[in-house]
C-alpha cells in the first residue's frame, strides 16, 4: 500500500564478500555448508529468526543491527535431537555449535563450501566476510 497510511519498517542489509570477489547483500540469511544439518563444517548468519520452518536465529531481528552467527559441526548421533529442536529454536546452545551476535564476521573454511543467501545458491568460497548495513532498506506494508 502507498500513501499516507503505509507503513515503513526499516531493515538491515548484510553485505558479504565472498574470498575476493565483488561484494553482494542479503536480508535474511547466509548458509555456508549444508544448514541446517551441521554434519559437516557449517557456517549460519542470521539477519532473521526462520529459514523455512528452522528458528535458525532465535535471537535475532532483521532491525537490531547485528547478525546472528552459528559455527560449527554435530555429531551424526547428536543429529536426530538436534533437528527436532529445530523449529523451536531450542537447537542452541550445542557443545558442537559456537554462535554469536556480531556486526562485522571474517571467517574461513579449510576448503571451500557451497554458499546461499536468501535461498540462492550464490558459489563457493574459503573465506566469507560480513558486514551489517543498519536500516539499509525500508519495508513498506
Amino acid at each position: 500500500m502507498w500513501g499516507p497510511d503505509a507503513i515503513h519498517y526499516p531493515i538491515d542489509v548484510v553485505e558479504v564478500i565472498l574470498d575476493d570477489r565483488l561484494p553482494t547483500w542479503f536480508v535474511a540469511h547466509l548458509v555456508a555448508g549444508r544448514a541446517p544439518r551441521w554434519l559437516v563444517a557449517t557456517l549460519v548468519v542470521m539477519n532473521g529468526s526462520f529459514l523455512g520452518s528452522a528458528n535458525l536465529g532465535p535471537r535475532s531481528h532483521p532491525d537490531d543491527g547485528f547478525i546472528d552467527v552459528t559455527l560449527g559441526r554435530v555429531p551424526l548421533n547428536d543429529y536426530r535431537a538436534l533437528r527436532s529442536r529445530l523449529g523451536a529454536g531450542g537447537h542452541l546452545p550445542h557443545p558442537g555449535l559456537a554462535t554469536s551476535r556480531v556486526k562485522v564476521l571474517d571467517t574461513s573454511f579449510p576448503r571451500s563450501v557451497g554458499v546461499r543467501l536468501d535461498g540462492v545458491q550464490v558459489g563457493r568460497a574459503r573465506q566469507i566476510q560480513c558486514r551489517v548495513l543498519p536500516d539499509a532498506a525500508v519495508i513498506v506494508a
